[in-house]
């Protein structure tokens, strides 16, 4: 089986067209317009106002047999809805922010759905569904009146794709550090996305393994590039801030 396809050596010079659409995603103006709805004071994070270098990461894992009797649309929709089952909750737990995005967040169509994340230690952060298909959703980090601001800027984009025989599930993430104090602990702030995304990872396979499948975990990367390098390659939003 050949090998998942991905940017090769020097990471941050080669070829990231990968991550364009995420760099440059905003969320439509419906979802800016629907938070200010909700509350005058709830607002996306804009990643070109965050701080210092962009982390882009990629976290895969490749199917190459499904469990019997599941399909990968199943797996997709139950994965989504089930997210905690999956990550390790030792840094981050998932739960809809209300009783309204409880609905929406497990319907077939999460899109609009703020999701609160209680995070390691005394902080949280929400995200909202600022886009999604059937094959991939992606969050927007935001400002909330009960979690306040996110500790990083920008967007995560989980799905699968068809590949081979089998499928790649992912998460693929774009994101600057929100604020100055944020970015003195960058470090700290970048390594807890890892691990828990790296659990994400494990636990796709383990559950994929123990129901009769075959998956093994794929390309895994995270680096920081240059901001300013990445904005004029990479960054190309084609939706307004409202």
């Amino acid at each position: 089986r050949a090998a998942v396809p991905y940017p090769s050596n020097h990471f941050c010079v080669s070829d990231l067209s990968r991550w364009e659409s995420l760099i440059s995603h905003r969320p439509p103006a419906t979802i800016q317009n629907g938070l200010r709805q909700r509350d005058t004071r709830w607002s996306v994070h804009p990643i070109e106002d965050a701080y210092r270098d962009i982390n882009l990461d990629y976290y895969s894992v490749v199917i190459d047999r499904l469990p019997p009797n599941t399909d990968i649309d199943d797996l997709y929709q139950m994965v989504r809805k089930n997210i905690n089952s999956f990550v390790s909750n030792d840094i981050a737990t998932f739960s809809p922010y209300g009783t309204a995005d409880a609905s929406q967040w497990n319907s077939n169509n999460p899109l609009g759905s703020v999701l609160s994340i209680d995070l390691y230690g005394p902080d949280n952060a929400s995200v909202v569904t600022s886009a999604a298909n059937q094959q991939s959703w992606t969050f927007s980090t935001i400002w909330t009146s009960r979690d306040g601001g996110h500790p990083v800027s920008g967007k995560r984009r989980v799905g699968y794709f068809n590949w081979n025989d089998g499928y790649v599930f992912y998460a693929r993430g774009a994101d600057r550090t929100t604020s100055l104090l944020d970015a003195a602990a960058a470090g700290l702030v970048f390594e807890a996305g890892d691990y828990t995304w790296r659990s994400f990872q494990n636990g796709l396979v383990r559950y994929i393994n123990g129901y009769g499948g075959s998956a093994r975990i794929g390309r895994t990367v995270s680096h920081r590039c240059n901001w300013d390098m990445i904005r004029t390659d990479y960054y190309n939003p084609s939706v307004r801030w409202q």
